[in-house]
């Protein structure tokens, strides 16, 4: 029979204890004040009731065990995360949580105490900010951009595409040696970009061909026409649309950069432009 209470009184005391235990009682690392509380006083009851230290050490293990049970489950802010896996116990009633507990107001998975960007719509890709990706930096987000890759520092519209009148590139003069319209391999880096930007868009661009002033004016027109139709034909060649080309115009040396008195200003004037056209 005095078995039989001691057994009683290590599951009845800590049971009561661990009920009653304050709302923010349990912790996140699953053993916790509950469960401690229980084993003490489980232990301790144990071992007065039968004046036995043995079963004093049963009590312990078996009251923890019950305070843990009983704690374990709870639930102290109703978000639907038990106390022993939420690492925000306190939510305001009425939140939207994460799996760790936390407010996630817009349910992306990233707390709103690290989310950047809070509103973002329900089921869309974010990084660790909780923003949607923005592969170009162009401020618009690739969900939404319809022109993913735009070169650096292009004003872009709200769909992420350039804007009419940017420029999209200008090869320099390097480029284009004098005399000559044929495409170095200096400008392919940036004609490769040319065709990302464009490729797959409704992006329409203008190619316009300029010279510098040696030579007459009706043969440096013609040949800064030739040197625009070579930037058409190998942006073509390497992927893009010819419906993203809407004109390729040669300038002459009508419209300069830099002096032409010498040969440093004359070799910059020596240029392709690509310059998005008219919306």
């Amino acid at each position: 029979m005095k078995a039989l209470r001691s057994v009683l009184i290590m599951l009845l005391v800590p049971l009561v204890v661990s009920g009653c235990a304050s709302m923010d009682g349990v912790g996140t690392s699953g053993f916790n004040r509950c469960a401690a509380g229980g084993g003490l006083v489980g232990g301790g009851a144990a071992a007065g009731a039968s004046e036995d230290a043995v079963l004093g050490v049963v009590g312990v293990v078996v009251g923890a065990l019950a305070g843990q049970i009983i704690c374990g489950g709870r639930d102290s802010d109703s978000d639907g995360i038990p106390n022993s896996k939420d690492l925000c116990p306190n939510t305001i009633t009425g939140g939207i949580v994460n799996q760790d507990g936390c407010l996630d107001s817009d349910e992306d998975s990233i707390p709103d105490t690290a989310d950047k960007c809070p509103d973002t719509e329900k089921d869309i890709l974010v990084d660790k900010n909780g923003c949607p990706p923005d592969s170009d930096q162009d401020g618009v987000a690739d969900h939404w951009d319809e022109c993913p890759n735009t070169l650096s520092g292009i004003k872009v519209k709200e769909n992420g595409c350039a804007k009419s009148g940017e420029m999209l590139a200008k090869l320099k003069s390097v480029n284009f040696r004098f005399n000559e319209a044929s495409i170095h391999q200096e400008a392919t880096t940036i004609l490769h970009k040319v065709v990302q930007a464009i490729k797959n868009t409704e992006t329409k661009i203008r190619i316009e061909g300029h010279a510098d002033n040696i030579g007459s004016s009706e043969y440096n027109l013609a040949l800064s026409k030739r040197r625009a139709e070579a930037v058409r034909d190998y942006l073509i060649s390497r992927g893009a649309s010819s419906s993203n080309i809407v004109e390729v115009i040669g300038k002459g040396e009508s419209s300069p950069i830099a002096s032409n008195d010498t040969e440093k200003g004359r070799s910059q004037n020596r240029r392709v432009e690509i310059i998005v056209a008219t919306d």
